[in-house]
């Protein structure tokens, strides 16, 4: 694989986790749905989704009126073959529940994870095969 090759992946990955989190942050869960192979996984600390109408249930269960936002940072290719990519991040997720105009009180991230994913290259572009998020800070109750 040449460095051109490396740097095109890494960007289209980037691309790739920015609009899953930004179609999570929208409530878009059929946008976010097809960012999946059709038998995709998330792995969550809150359980395994595979699949779209698991991945769909779950999400249909978040709190209404919930504001979210996932900031994504140090993205690193860990191993890529063909069409094929395992890669990590680092997650910081902000969350909130509207209680009037403006903005929403800031007492920090209420999670910072670790994430390593697993993309397959598809005439769709780069698909999620393997989503998995760990736990590393979480903010008191």
């Amino acid at each position: 694989m040449t460095t051109s090759e490396k740097a095109q992946a890494f960007v289209a990955l980037q691309m790739l986790v920015n609009d899953f989190f930004r179609a999570l942050d929208d409530n878009r869960i059929d946008d976010l749905i097809a960012l999946f192979v059709p038998d995709g996984e998330w792995a969550r600390p809150a359980g395994n989704l595979r699949g779209p109408d698991a991945i769909r249930g779950d999400l249909a269960n978040r709190p209404a009126g919930r504001t979210s936002r996932h900031l994504t940072s140090n993205l690193r290719i860990l191993d890529l073959a063909g069409d094929r990519c395992r890669f990590a991040y680092n997650l910081s997720t902000y969350s909130g529940f509207a209680s009037g105009e403006g903005p929403l009180d800031l007492t920090g991230p209420s999670g910072v994870l670790d994430c390593e994913d697993v993309a397959v290259e598809t005439a769709d572009g780069w698909l999620f095969q393997r989503r998995s998020a760990t736990p590393i800070f979480r903010r008191k109750p």
